[in-house]
């Protein structure tokens, strides 16, 4: 199993996440290709408003997963290329 401490901005925003995530299930099959990748990702986006909220989504749905280190991905490339980037919910108010 890998640290996570050996991962500082997984471990700062992700290091409480259940046994059974596929984060934690990543650390314990040593899958240091998304782990090294997620990082980064991670990284990058240090102060990015709204990660800690959408890190908070993805502690709970375990089941997208994918489609949140998807999303993470694309923030990541628009930082450097949007003013005023903002990561939002995914779940949506309904406006009448």
């Amino acid at each position: 199993m890998i640290p996570i401490e050996d991962y500082p901005n997984i471990n700062e925003n992700c290091g409480n996440f259940p046994d059974g995530h596929p984060l934690k299930i990543a650390l314990s099959a040593d899958n240091e290709a998304l782990l090294n990748f997620l990082e980064g990702v991670l990284s990058r986006l240090r102060g990015i408003k709204g990660l800690k909220s959408k890190i908070k989504e993805i502690k709970k749905d375990r089941g997208n997963f994918n489609s949140y280190v998807s999303e993470l991905k694309v923030a990541a490339f628009l930082k450097d290329r949007v003013d005023d980037l903002e990561i939002l919910s995914s779940r949506r108010e309904v406006q009448i």
